[in-house]
């Protein structure tokens, strides 16, 4: 299993928690730490639109930090962050994305 099914628990080994997996994604990147988990929580599947809430910004906030998640990680889009942030933290665990 991947490193998703290992942040939310469904493999055999103990889950990483979401703020975990945004520290380590931080580490690895120049994001910020809200930037990181805002992209750990797009990965565990939490839609843009409730983003600022589960985040506490406002939505013009979450799209600025999007932009800028495009612009420090070099991705187009949120499907290619989500395979830039699956490889760190695969480098960060020591498993495979």
């Amino acid at each position: 299993m991947g490193i998703i099914a290992r942040v939310i628990g469904l493999t055999g080994d103990d889950p990483i928690p979401p703020d975990v997996a945004a520290l380590l994604i931080e580490r690895q990147s120049a994001l910020s730490h809200c930037e990181a988990r805002m992209v750990v929580l797009d990965l565990l599947g939490v839609r843009r639109e409730d983003l600022s809430e589960e985040l506490g910004l406002s939505t013009e906030s979450i799209h600025t930090y999007w932009k800028r998640v495009y612009r420090k990680s070099g991705q187009r889009g949120r499907a290619a962050v989500r395979i830039w942030a699956q490889v760190l933290l695969a480098k960060e665990i020591g498993g495979t994305s």
